[in-house]
Order: structure tokens, then sequence, then C-alpha cells
């Protein structure tokens, strides 16, 4: 009888389990259904805005909206950080239409260069907004119908979304992310993990704590789906559209490294890697660092070993070969704070399939501006620092609103020409504004410091930036920024002496386990402590106790080549230039091929204004590494000195027209002829030897140049022309 039961039993449980597993796969099947019905008809929907007129009383509905009166345009521009114009923009008074963002120099082109008698800017953007919130802010808050749309939204989903130190879903549920609500799951399941405490990272070199494949698929759905809603809504309404593709700064430092290898391999991957930046940042070795770095490239990859290899060959100046290394950084980061190619490709398949006008900012920087790799002289990150990249970017939106009979004005190019100066003083970005802008980024690179295992990069950026503030700025900003900022080498102090305990650590020590305040034991000789202690109070401006440990080191073995050079650098800092001068002609006698000590001897002679010196060491650096942009720059301030007082110094002796002639004709022919101080040095070794005819015409195609950039030097060119038109050469002590 009790047999009886028990069968009875089991069958009704085995029924319940068949049932509730029917029902669940019933649900799961109506669940997927729904969705995809929803998303279906998501991507067919043409989304609607509610308008104001733009000309009636405020508040008053409009049914539908209308194109601006002939001759106007009304712009509004939607995104993140760069759109709202960061980092000038939130340290501006006023109302937010009123300061700076992406548009205001559009804006400003086109009212004073192409006489477009009104511009009016809407601004849908917002700091560190996603495309899902702007687009959703458009939509959502009313307002006038606009004529041109630009669209410049980046990666902000990562820093909105994840917390450092989050972990993904246990392995064994990841078939559930191939199901539309498996996904949903996985995500809450993900994401619910987010603590406003946890923003630090406290794991270990080679991490786990990364964004899952389903996750990132399910951002760049929803970023494709909210882009393609703006395309549909602009068709609809006849809205003239442009998209920017973003690019990111390639010299941003990963976030996540995972290693991908032989598991067998993977601790010795972590000890050649910790030799290398030992051999890189401490011992001053970087050929050393760069065979360590190739030996694990042969049997792993990991981001931040692609960027040590970026990074280490850009130093050099060899662009072409730092430039992949540096993407496929960007690429194999596991937890990406910054723009990634994923994300431009969205955008790029995009604008091919729906034919909407488009602008690349890696076009923009690195053909337009000129510059080898997407870095710091143009970037924050994505938020643009400098604000000639800014300018640029108006003038292809301006380009491609020609180009699709927006703008009908046909004027040259050059009725575009205006330096960043000029609208930035109409706009209101004084010098105030620009320290306070400083002092955001500085503490934006601090914070993202707190994102990753190898912090100094960022902490050493953000130094920079301090001391570009100066002390007695620092000490006028909030408490709160200027405490953080202050703090920033006592931090890169900690850092360094981590980084030299995690060296010596066997395994794969996590930050936590760091004793920062013990000193670092086996960490090399003498020389090699004496080296390092110099590198690190060097590097946060103690230079005078940085030369005793030189000198030490040098003490120890005087045939330290990188040692002397840095003595040398420390002495000139110094204003030592007779110490610095011995150093550095010891440092060359040890190694003539040394790029850093002809260079910076030779920056050194430009400031004693011993130009002759200063060209010999720059030549030599710049046929050392042709393609170090800095050097070539200074190489080409040394020729227009030499040439400068070879033409213009009052002594006869020391003038040598024909000698000036030669080395300002290679400063231009270096800048293309497109320096006006240059062309200015030119013209003056011209009227130096009698061609005033010359002079007359290289000196007026200098003032053109110096007009057109807004540089207050132009007064003085046209007074030299008038010398030259009267047939006087050009005479003075000295720039």
């Amino acid at each position: 009888m009790l047999g009886r039961r028990e069968e009875i039993m089991k069958k009704s449980i085995t029924k319940k389990l068949l049932l509730t597993g029917v029902g669940l796969l019933l649900g799961v099947a109506v669940s997927e259904v729904a969705l995809l019905v929803g998303t279906t008809a998501e991507a067919r929907r043409v989304p609607e805005k509610k308008y104001l007129d733009a000309f009636a009383e405020p508040g008053t509905p409009a049914t539908a909206g209308k194109p601006s009166a002939a001759g106007k345009i009304r712009m509004a521009v939607l995104g993140g950080s760069t759109s709202i114009g960061q980092p000038y923009s939130s340290s501006m008074v006023g109302p937010p239409e009123s300061r700076f963002n992406l548009l205001s120099a559009t804006r400003f082109l086109l009212e004073q260069r192409l006489g477009c008698p009104g511009v009016e800017i809407d601004n849908y953007a917002g700091s560190g907004w996603s495309a899902e919130t702007t687009v959703d802010h458009y939509f959502e808050r009313p307002g006038p119908r606009p004529d041109v749309v630009v669209l410049y939204t980046g990666q902000n989903e990562t820093t909105r979304y994840y917390s450092p130190n989050m972990l993904p879903p246990q392995a064994f549920l990841a078939p559930l992310a191939r199901l539309q609500s498996g996904n949903l799951l996985l995500r809450r399941l993900f994401t619910s993990q987010v603590v406003p405490s946890d923003q630090r990272y406290t794991g270990k070199f080679f991490s786990d704590n990364v964004i899952p494949p389903y996750e990132r698929r399910h951002n760049l759905a929803r970023y494709r789906r909210y882009v393609e809603r703006m395309i549909r809504h602009a068709a609809a309404e006849g809205i003239f559209l442009v998209i920017v593709i973003p690019q990111g700064n390639l010299l941003f430092p990963p976030t996540r490294s995972v290693y991908e290898g032989p598991e067998s391999r993977k601790a010795e991957a972590l000890h050649l890697f910790k030799k290398a930046w030992q051999a890189r940042h401490i011992d001053d070795q970087p050929d050393r660092a760069l065979d360590l770095l190739e030996a694990l490239r042969g049997f792993c990859s990991f981001a931040d070993l692609y960027y040590a290899l970026g990074d280490l060959h850009y130093s050099r100046g060899a662009f072409d070969t730092a430039l992949p290394y540096l993407r496929r950084a960007r690429e194999t980061d596991d937890f990406p704070v910054c723009i990634t190619p994923a994300y431009r490709e969205v955008l790029h398949e995009l604008v091919k399939e729906h034919g909407v006008a488009h602008i690349d900012m890696d076009q923009v920087i690195r053909e337009h501006l000129g510059r080898p790799v997407p870095d710091y002289t143009t970037f924050l990150d994505d938020c643009h620092l400098n604000l000639n990249v800014y300018l640029e970017l108006s003038r292809q939106i301006i380009r491609v609103m020609r180009q699709n009979g927006f703008v009908t004005q046909d004027l040259p190019p050059e009725a575009l020409g205006v330096t960043s100066a000029e609208w930035a003083e109409r706009l209101g970005i004084t010098p105030q504004v620009e320290r306070a802008a400083l002092a955001w980024v500085a503490k934006y690179h601090m914070d993202q410091a707190e994102y990753t295992f190898l912090r100094l990069g960022s902490l050493e950026q953000a130094r920079s930036y301090v001391l570009k503030i100066g002390s007695q700025n620092l000490a006028a900003l909030p408490v709160s920024f200027a405490e953080r900022l202050a703090s920033v080498d006592r931090v890169i102090r900690t850092e360094a002496a981590r980084m030299r305990t995690w060296i010596q650590h066997e395994g794969a020590m996590p930050i936590g386990a760091a004793r920062a305040g013990e000193p670092p034991e086996g960490f090399g000789d003498d020389v090699e402590i004496e080296i390092s202690q110099g590198n690190a109070l060097l590097g946060h401006g103690e230079v005078g106790a940085a030369v005793s440990h030189y000198r030490a080191a040098l003490a120890m073995d005087p045939g330290r080549v990188g040692a002397r050079v840095k003595l040398a650098t420390a002495l000139y800092a110094l204003d030592q230039f007779d110490d610095a001068t011995e150093e550095f002609e010891r440092a060359l006698a040890l190694d003539p091929q040394d790029f850093s000590a002809r260079r910076t001897f030779g920056r050194m002679l430009i400031d004693l204004k011993q130009f002759d010196r200063a060209v010999v060491h720059l030549r030599e650096a710049v046929r050392i590494a042709p393609d170090h942009t800095p050097a070539l720059k200074e190489y080409c301030v040394a020729l227009r000195m030499l040439a400068w007082r070879l033409a213009t110094d009052p002594d006869p002796a020391t003038r040598d027209g024909s000698r000036a002639v030669g080395l300002a004709e290679e400063a231009c022919r270096i800048t293309d002829y497109q320096a006006f101080e240059m062309l200015d040095a030119l013209a003056a070794a011209h009227a130096e030897t009698g061609r005033f005819k010359d002079a007359v015409a290289t000196a007026t195609r200098a003032l053109e140049l110096a007009r057109k950039y807004g540089h207050p030097k132009a007064n003085a060119i046209a007074l030299r022309l008038a010398h030259y038109k009267a047939g006087r050469p050009w005479r003075e002590e000295g720039e």
C-alpha cells in the first residue's frame, strides 16, 4: 500500500515538473515573440518630436515644425561631453545655451565668414550622456524645429553602467545570451552589481573584471537603435543630419588586460611584462624593454602589451609603427572607457546604409590637423582640450553642408580661415576659463586612474596639467578641486613605490596587496636604485634631489649614458648651464647617436641663444629620428633664429646674408612654406643680400598668413615689408 502511494506521488511530481517546464518554455517563447515584435516595430517606427514655434511666445505649441526663414539657420547638437563643449562649458557662467559647445565655432564661421544673417543653436547634449540619453532628451523636450542636426555621441555606457570590480555572471549561464529574454536576464544580473562606492579597481594585472561579450553586443545594438531613430526622424522631417564618427585618444592607457595565450605560460608572460616595465620606466633602457615586449608578443596577447609597444614606438617618433599597436590595444581592452573600433564600425555601417552626411574624426585629426596619431595634443579623450579641433570640425561641418546644398555661398576655402584665439575670445573662453578647464581635465585623469591597475600614466598626465595651471592659480580653484589636484605628487610617489613592489612580487599581486611604504628589496644593484630614485624625483619636480642620485649613480658607473643625459637635463632645469653643457658633451662622447642628448642639448642651446651650436645638435637629432615631429619643429626654430641673426644683426661682422638665405630656405621647405615666422626670416635674408623683389614677395606671403591666423606679429611684419619696398634691409638687436 505504501509503495502504491509513493508511486502516485512520484507521478504527480513528475507531471507537475513537466507542466512547469512546458510553462517555462511557453513563457520564454511568448517573451521571445513579444520582444521580436517589439524590436521589429521599433525598427520601423518614425519617432515624432513636439515642436515649438521659434518665433512665437515662449510655450506656444506648434502642430508641425517649419524650416527657418530664408537665409537663417537653426542647428541642434546632440551628444555627450564633446558636444556640450567640455571641458570649457562647465567652466563658464551663464545658462547652458549661452556657453561654448560643439557648434559655437560653426556659428561663428557661418555668421562672420559666410555672411549668414542668423544662426541659432539648440543644445540637447549633456556631460557623460550616452546615445540613448541624448536622443530621448531631444524627443522629450519640446523645441523649435532644427534645419540641421549634428549628432556626436561616443561610448559613455561603460562608466555609466559598470563598476570597476564587477564580475560577469557564471560561465554556465552564458548560453542564455542567445535568447533576447535571456540576454535581458543576464544584463540584470550583471548591472545589478553596481555600487556607488565601488569606484576603485582592486584586482590583479591580468583581470577577470571584464564586460562579457553578450553585454557588449547589447550595448552596440542599443547604440545602433538610437542612432537609427535619429536617422529616420531626420529623413521624415526633411532635417539635414550630420553624424560625427568619433575617434578616441590612442595614448589613453587601457583599463583591463586579459591574458590570451597558453595557460602554461601565463606566469612567464607576467614576469616578462614586469621586466619590460622596469626596463622602460625605471632603468631607462627602452631597447631592452622593446626586446622583452617583442618576446611576449611571440606567444600571447593582452591590451597593455600592445599599448606598451605602441607607446614606446610613439615616444621615438616612429608613428607608423606605433599606430597599429595602439589601435590593437584599444580593440583588446576588456573594460573600455574610450571610443572602440566596434562603435566606429556601427556608425560607418549606418551612414553607408542610409546615405547620411558624416565626418570621421580620425580623418579630421590625422589628415586635416596633421597629427600622425590621435593623442593628447588633440584630446582629453573624446573631449577636445585643443580648441583647434573644434574649429577644424566646424570647417568640415560647413563643408558637408555646402556639398549637400544647404549653404549656397560659393566662397574660396581661405574664407574660413580663422584662429582659435580669435573666436575663443568672442565666445568668452578667457584665461580663467582655460585654467578651470585644465583643472577639470587634471581631475578627470586622476579619477580615471582609479579604474585600472597601471595608474602612473594617467597620474603623470594629470600632473602635467597641474603644472600648466601653476600653484598660484591652483589656490584660486574651488577647495575640493584644489586639494585633489595638490595631492597628485604624493599620489604619484605612492603609486611609484607600489609599482616597484609589484615588479619584485612573484605572481599576480592585486592592488590591495601592495605595501607602498616598504622599500623594494632585491630591486637591482645600487646603480639601478640611484637612477630609479633620481627618475622618480625628477618626475615630480624635486630636481635638486634628483641631481644627487644621478651623481651617485655615475660615480659607481660613469658609462651610463642615460643617467648622464638625465643629470644634464636636471642641471639644465636648475639653470646650471655650464655644468649641463659639460654633462651633455660627456654623454655624446660616450654615444654620439643618443637622440635624447642631442635634442635636449639643442633645446638648451636655443635658450642660451647659441643658435649655431643648436642647429648642429638638432640637425643630428632629426637625422637620428626623422619622424619625431617635436624635434623637427625645434630644428626649424633653431634654423630661423640663426638665419634671423645672420640677416638682421647690426654688427656687419656677424651678418652673412647668403648663409641666412640657405638656413631660412631649409626651414621653409620643412614647413612647406606655410609658417609665417620662417617666411619672415627668409624675407629678411633676401633683403640682406639685396634681393628686395624676393624679400617683398616673401614678406607679403608671411603677412597674409599671419593675418589669416590672427597673429599679433602681423604688424611687425608689415613694418618690415615697408622697409623692403623702400629698398632697405631690416636691422635689430634680435627677437
